[in-house]
């Protein structure tokens, strides 16, 4: 899909391979882009995480703007054309977060509330801030834009949170950036059995997600920013 973007915008498709493995299935899909003049490989020696990973996707690019996509999700045609409408359009803005249609086990299903779903009917856009993020995320690391200087320099996605690190992340950088949140579905995100959905005992998950909660209090224990600019 990053490749099949109906735009005359120039951009390019970075892939990092974090499988030190030689010879693994993505290797072996890469080599068929071997000589694509938009497309990169990088293979990393040894696996330090997703969210590492994540941060090393971003290190490795050169341009002012970067999307994540993860390898089970997939953009719309038009998601290049249309999320720079929106960062031409806000300026002062740093990340940008499109709406997403789910897809879950394989069909199509809704994940918004109700509140949410009256909000993507009278709003375009609205700004997100730390308060937003008091009842759960309002971002996915996939399908955002980023500002890549901006992500670097507030530190990137903290390994130390684990599977909670994207949402630390978000709720933290509201704080001291501006996020906005945009309401045209413009990706398509793959929820199955992950990292955050497996099965069986996840000894670290409760006290992960605790830790990211209360640091995520502290910031908007502090923040004086209104709930909407």
């Amino acid at each position: 899909s990053a490749l099949k973007q109906t735009t005359t915008i120039p951009y390019a498709v970075i892939v990092v391979d974090d499988d030190p493995r030689q010879g693994n299935e993505v290797e072996k899909v890469m080599e068929e882009y071997r000589h694509h003049p938009l497309v990169s490989y990088y293979k990393k020696h040894n696996n330090e995480g997703l969210m590492a990973n994540m941060n090393r996707c971003i290190s490795v690019a050169q341009s002012p703007w970067v999307l994540l996509i993860h390898d089970d999700d997939w953009l719309c045609s038009n998601y290049i054309a249309k999320i720079d409408e929106y960062r031409k359009s806000y300026s002062e803005y740093t990340i940008f977060v499109p709406s997403h249609s789910t897809y879950y086990f394989g069909k199509y299903v809704e994940t918004k509330g109700k509140f949410r779903q009256w909000l993507c009917r009278v709003k375009k856009c609205w700004r997100t801030t730390a308060k937003d993020f008091i009842n759960g995320t309002c971002a996915t690391p996939t399908g955002t834009l980023y500002h890549r200087q901006t992500f670097i320099e507030t530190g990137g996605f903290n390994s130390d949170y684990g599977m909670a690190a994207d949402y630390c992340f978000f709720a933290s950088y509201v704080h001291y950036h501006k996020m906005l949140r945009v309401n045209d579905e413009l990706f398509n995100y793959r929820w199955a059995e992950n990292e955050s959905l497996k099965t069986g005992p996840a000894p670290t998950a409760v006290p992960e997600t605790v830790k990211a909660r209360l640091a995520t209090s502290r910031i908007v224990g502090a923040s004086k920013t209104p709930v909407v600019r």
